[in-house]
């Protein structure tokens, strides 16, 4: 309701993504060209990773803000699996509690080949994120973070909203799943494949 008090109005395409609708915004309310480059100012620190022994390995992002955007719990097993009889570890990063839990009900199952990090604060988490191999995740800051370091990030999506919030800048980066059609670990196995990384 407040915008019959604004006094220059900008246009911006219905759909924009979220981001570039931000900066679409800002360079046409103070009058300036965008830079085709996008840099999110992030600078990853790096815990202590010894426990990983340098092998490749994958990030799980499982945690979303809300239970409707979750992957089913057998497609994490099934696809770790699958990851694991390829060379890979893989990592279960956590930010509360229920997180840790369903961190370690996943690492219990996979078996010693995954691994639960204690709690890490996001300057770590990206510096986790950036020695990853890659990284697979719901729609959900961590996976963002994934791309936004331009690493190799599968978002898997439940709803039509992957042209709103999905990957951006990266290069290598691919958005699977809608409403009608959730993503399937076969999908993500394929897109791995045109990753380079299967």
């Amino acid at each position: 309701p407040v915008r019959f008090f604004y006094q220059q109005g900008i246009t911006i395409p219905s759909r924009t993504h979220v981001v570039m609708r931000g900066r679409l915004l800002a360079a046409q309310a103070l009058g300036y060209t965008l830079d085709t480059h996008i840099d999110f100012g992030l600078t990853p620190q790096f815990a202590d990773l010894t426990l990983l022994a340098n092998d490749p390995y994958i990030v799980f992002v499982h945690a979303a803000s809300r239970a409707d955007k979750a992957w089913p719990t057998t497609s994490w097993i099934n696809l770790g699996l699958h990851l694991i009889s390829a060379g890979y570890r893989i990592v279960l990063p956590w930010g509360s509690p229920a997180e840790k839990e369903i961190s370690q009900t996943l690492a219990q199952t996979l078996g010693p080949r995954a691994w639960v990090p204690p709690y890490l604060a996001l300057p770590h988490i990206a510096g986790l994120l950036e020695k990853a191999t890659a990284t697979i995740g719901v729609d959900t800051g961590l996976s963002h973070m994934s791309v936004a370091l331009n690493k190799p990030t599968i978002q898997l999506y439940q709803f039509d909203t992957a042209w709103r919030t999905g990957g951006l800048s990266a290069e290598k980066f691919i958005n699977l799943g809608s409403k009608r059609h959730p993503p399937t670990g076969i999908q993500v196995q394929a897109a791995l494949v045109a990753l380079g990384l299967l």
